[in-house]
């Protein structure tokens, strides 16, 4: 096989994926905007994405109300990246999951897989529930 046509082979599974759709734009930004608040230590910022009820699960088997989850996202994180997210939105409904990448100071990084679970409140998506676990380290 050619150069070329391992490109346009390639160009044509990359278009068979299809383009993001409107709702994998918005949770991306989502999780942009909650990374940047984690990186800038103003969880603040992001407290409308969250919903009041929210509860989340630490990897360690902790769990979160909203406050909590606030305070941990202000707590000074050196790095934090997202990659892999994957949406499946259902209505009102969506499951996000992602792996997250992270470092606080004096701290090792630390890869861990998220799911979060967001709901649709008079038209605003807020994360109704999340959970982590830690994977293992590469080598």
């Amino acid at each position: 096989m050619n150069r070329l046509s391992v490109v346009t082979a390639l160009a044509l599974l990359v278009g068979a994926a299809g383009p993001a759709t409107a709702g994998d734009q918005l949770f991306n930004s989502a999780l942009a905007d909650i990374r940047s608040a984690a990186l800038s230590r103003n969880a603040r910022s992001v407290d409308a994405l969250f919903d009041d009820a929210v509860t989340l699960v630490s990897q360690s088997g902790k769990v979160y109300d909203k406050a909590a989850v606030l305070a941990d996202l202000g707590g000074g994180f050196e790095a934090w990246d997202n990659s892999d997210v994957k949406v499946n939105e259902q209505g009102d409904i969506a499951v996000v999951t992602f792996i997250n990448s992270r470092k606080r100071a004096q701290t090792d990084a630390a890869n861990f897989r998220v799911m979060q679970v967001w709901k649709k409140h008079g038209g605003q998506w807020k994360v109704l529930a999340q959970s982590s676990v830690r994977l293992p380290a590469q080598p």
